[in-house]
């Protein structure tokens, strides 16, 4: 009976219960975007992480947000190692980094340093190149996304970093992470652009 004359009501103000349904549609569909914001948000807050292959990460005390964690003793890699359950820790760098373009701007990006030969932790989707690239001291990666707001740069192109020369070397495909523009280089020439102590690393 109550459902005969709720239908009733709904049939009888055509237009008040179109406008009802709209509104909850349009709630649905707000309220699924914000998730996929959010979700959207933790991968990308995760991707170094998640794409890594590590089991551990290690980083400074009371570090709260992964993208800016404070820095370590490179010593920390020696003692690590010879724990009987660690079979390999290699250190890793990352820090801010200002990209000079062709016309004077600059960009902002955060630099990734690999530890030489294997380059544990680097890009994981290449379009242009391989992780080979980055074995070259000068050489770094950018990614596809990137390319028009370093000036449409391009492989072989040689930009500057922090003041620092690099060389274009490959392009990463949708490589990113929560600060944005992801740029991989090897170990020694992210210490130099970021200007890092010799003894310290920002993650093990």
């Amino acid at each position: 009976m109550r459902s005969r004359v709720a239908v009733k009501l709904l049939l009888h103000d055509r237009s008040t219960t179109a406008g009802a349904i709209l509104g909850v549609i349009a709630i649905v569909f707000l309220v699924g975007q914000q998730y996929s914001v959010l979700f959207g948000l933790f991968n990308f807050m995760s991707a170094l992480v998640d794409h890594s292959g590590a089991d551990i990460w290690i980083c400074s005390q009371n570090t709260n947000n992964i993208n800016s964690s404070g820095l370590l003793p490179i010593r920390y890699v020696d003692r690590i190692i010879g724990l009987p359950w660690v079979e390999r820790a290699e250190p890793l760098i990352a820090g801010g980094g200002s990209v000079k373009r062709k016309d004077g701007q600059s960009q902002p990006v955060q630099v990734v340093g690999l530890p030489r030969p294997d380059l544990p932790g680097g890009p994981w989707r290449f379009n242009q190149g391989s992780l080979e690239v980055l074995l070259d001291y000068e050489g770094i990666t950018i990614d596809k996304l990137d390319v028009k707001d370093f000036g449409d740069a391009a492989i072989g192109d040689i930009i500057e970093v922090s003041e620092k020369r690099v060389r274009i070397a490959g392009l990463t495909q949708n490589v990113r992470g929560f600060q944005g523009t992801l740029v991989f280089t090897n170990i020694r020439k992210a210490r130099e652009i970021t200007k890092l102590p010799v003894d310290r690393c920002s993650y093990i």
